[in-house]
């Protein structure tokens, strides 16, 4: 095969993965992630590089060495001999924080421009339906009018509507043919946001002034409603802003007598839903929902959707390249702390979410801090810097220092770790007039946040989302002994969201798979909590990032055997005031290292927590 063969191959191999790359981005994002804000910002930082034509190196040589002759060796250096039609360039994301390699052919200089445009098909009328619920879902749960199409993206195709399967080459063209219901606005060269063109109106005016004329016309359960939010304000069980956690509403609402359920609602969130001129909705994660009374006359501020720890401290400080060019500032950043530090065989991987979710509690804890003293971030005329929690080899804490940067938009420039006894920093103190240096992260409240209460109980059980919404946690020989009747198991599928969609659904109509199920983590809970009755130790904190707060692990040993073998974790979150725990979700153990390593130090755990670490390397 000559090499004018190759090019076309490449070229071919090239418009499959730029045609079917946007669909890759959805798929991977709700296959990677069960929480709507990281599908998102996933989704939107790879569009963003799709957006100029680049596409993935291994998605390209994988689709390229396959159109190859069976007897050309497949190797990646076949790749060679397409340059220099073909450009291969590392790019990091600027939202995540990644580097990979990407490749396009040489001169693309029109990203916009479709290399075939071809005639869109009409929108099914069947399916408009869904597109209005499942917008009107995504701007209740965002507390949003304008939803970006990001958010909508993987929300679509779980609700059966998938534009690729529709013939739409881009989620946009489906977009562009459903104008008779929505209307969308390019905010930016890559963000589209959405909204619904017809908004249902309601006859029941909910302003302050005619509510009490009005209550009449409501329907009870709507007064009884109103009735168990104002009691559970009253209680003090709200979050800053008037929001209650949605977890404390169900229990509140059957003492003034309404089952949702038997109103026609399959879940609480669906039920609050039909009342959006009464009360308002905000999802914070995959398992939290808040709601309040919805306020009048109170000026609405929304914060960015996209604001994650990676992009506030890229926004604070510039992380310089090295000169050899191979790596981005933030990877060189973390190998030069992870040689400082002590070593705790960390991954880098690991290493840096330590390092961006420190930087973001530290803006957290800054932030309340409304007296100004004792800040943990301290900025100076000519420098800023803050302790990371790590120390080096004879325990001494790394700080992270920084220089006013005179170039860029950032306003500091990353300078270095450093210990208090060396030199630079005694002279930066003394430039800047700092008496102490500060103090590391704190990421409790109380120190009882970090101890498992015994005395509590465990009030609720979300047995739903444990099992069925996280079964792509589990591991496969549970559900094999478990499986649903007529589905085939699969350990490497395909296409992993639609088929663990699939094995969900499956589950949720086997009773007797989902029983079994259900008693098999019930019991193992119930022994992890024996022991921890025993041990209080036995219990782990964790730091849970969005929610700002620590919630306790138990480990899971599924079965029952003498190496106590930990397959996931049950995460537990306090109810201090009422002395109880809420057992929420599943994790897997590479999931909650670096959770639990933000609270506190390997040496301070129990000993389960050794396989937590062989899974996090």
């Amino acid at each position: 095969m000559n090499k004018e063969q190759l090019l076309e191959k490449a070229a071919e191999a090239y418009k499959t993965v730029l045609g079917k790359s946007e669909s890759l981005i959805v798929r991977r994002a709700m296959s990677s992630f069960s929480d709507e804000d990281d599908q998102a910002d996933y989704v939107e930082s790879y569009l963003n590089i799709l957006q100029d034509r680049w596409v993935l190196l291994d998605d390209f040589s994988e689709e390229f060495l396959r159109s190859l002759p069976s007897e050309r060796p497949h190797s990646i250096e076949v790749l060679s001999e397409i340059s220099p039609e073909f450009t291969i360039s590392s790019i990091t994301n600027d939202k995540l924080g990644t580097t990979y390699r990407y490749i396009r052919p040489s001169g693309y200089i029109n990203p916009n421009q479709e290399d075939n445009p071809v005639e869109l098909p009409e929108f099914p009328e069947s399916l408009k339906e869904k597109v209005i619920t499942t917008v009107k879902n995504a701007s209740s749960d965002l507390n949003l009018q304008w939803v970006p199409l990001v958010r909508l993206a993987p929300m679509f195709v779980k609700a059966g509507v998938d534009y690729k399967t529709l013939g739409y080459p881009k989620l946009r063209d489906m977009i562009s043919k459903l104008d008779d219901i929505l209307i969308s606005e390019k905010a930016s060269s890559t963000e589209i946001l959405v909204t619904l063109k017809l908004q249902e109106k309601s006859n029941m005016d909910t302003s302050s002034e005619s509510m009490d004329n009005q209550k009449a016309e409501m329907p009870d359960y709507i007064l009884k409603v109103v009735s168990a939010l104002s009691h559970l304000s009253s209680k003090h069980n709200t979050i800053p802003g008037g929001w209650i956690d949605s977890i404390y509403v169900s229990p509140e609402l059957l003492k003034e007598g309404i089952d949702y359920k038997k109103l026609g609602f399959a879940k609480l969130k669906l039920f609050l839903q039909s009342m959006p001129n009464v009360v308002e909705l905000k999802r914070i994660s995959s398992t939290e929902l808040h709601v309040r009374l919805k306020p009048q006359n109170i000026e609405r501020v929304q914060l960015s959707p996209f604001s994650t720890p990676y992009e506030k401290l890229i926004s604070f400080a510039w992380f310089p390249m090295p000169k050899d060019g191979i790596e981005n500032g933030i990877t060189a950043m973390i190998k030069e702390l992870r040689k400082k530090a002590l070593d705790e065989d960390w991954s880098l991987e690991n290493l840096q979410n330590y390092f961006l979710f420190t930087f973001d509690r530290l803006v957290y804890e800054d932030s309340r801090n409304t007296s100004k003293k004792e800040k943990k971030i301290l900025e100076g005329a000519k420098y800023a810097l803050y302790n990371t929690g790590l120390v080096n080899s004879i325990y001494y804490p790394l700080f992270a220092l920084f220089k006013k940067n005179t170039k860029g938009r950032q306003q500091w420039l990353f300078s270095g770790f450093h210990t208090e006894f060396e030199k630079i920093l005694s002279d930066v103190k003394n430039s800047e007039g700092w008496k102490d240096l500060p103090k590391p992260a704190k990421f409790y409240d109380s120190p009882d946040d970090l101890v498992f209460d015994i005395e509590s109980t465990i009030s609720a059980i979300n047995w739903e989302h444990i099992i069925i919404d996280n079964v792509d946690r589990i591991p496969l020989k549970y559900i094999r002994s478990y499986r649903p009747q007529d589905f085939l198991l699969i350990d490497d599928p395909e296409n992993p969201r639609e088929y663990y969609e699939n094995l969900r659904e499956a589950i949720r109509n086997d009773i007797y798979s989902y029983r079994k199920l259900v008693e098999l983590f019930d019991s193992a809970m119930k022994r992890a909590l024996n022991h921890v009755s025993w041990n209080y130790r036995y219990a782990i904190p964790m730091y849970f990032p969005r929610g700002k707060r620590v919630d306790m692990l138990i480990p899971l040993v599924l079965e029952d055997n003498r190496d106590h073998i930990v397959d996931l974790v049950m995460v537990l979150e306090r109810d201090q005031a009422n002395k109880i725990y809420l057992a929420n979700t599943i994790m897997t153990l590479k999931q909650v290292f670096c959770n639990i390593r933000l609270v506190s130090q390997n040496n301070e755990r129990d000993n389960w927590f050794p396989q937590v670490e062989s899974s996090a390397k």
